[in-house]
């Protein structure tokens, strides 16, 4: 099972420095595009693959997000990866819309 995570506690943790991956779960056009600061693009058509890529651990806490509230793309990718056996999943749900919304810092992926 995974839990819904707030905008303010998002960046809460990331002005803090915990220790967690983001994952934009949206197309990669989209996330290469732009993305919140820190995030790797790990589109839900290719999770499966996109976890072995970046080797993320199980037990390591990964928040996924996509578009906005009406997007289905996190809430399915945080499932996926509960059934792959991540014990720490987060869904932030209402997404980049939100977070531009918000005025908090996006970047430019030039990993992806």
């Amino acid at each position: 099972m995974f839990r819904t995570i707030a905008r303010e506690e998002l960046r809460r943790k990331m002005d803090s420095g915990e220790d967690f991956v983001l994952a934009d779960v949206r197309s990669l056009d989209a996330c290469k595009k732009e993305h919140l600061k820190g995030a790797i693009c790990m589109p839900l058509d290719d999770i499966e693959r996109q976890t072995a890529k970046h080797n993320l651990d199980k037990d390591r806490e990964t928040i996924v997000y996509c578009s906005n509230t009406e997007c289905n793309a996190s809430p399915q990718a945080a499932e996926k990866l509960t059934k792959m056996g991540f014990s720490r999943v987060e869904d932030y749900k209402a997404g980049i819309k939100d977070w531009k919304e918000a005025g908090f810092p996006l970047e430019v992926c030039t990993a992806c």
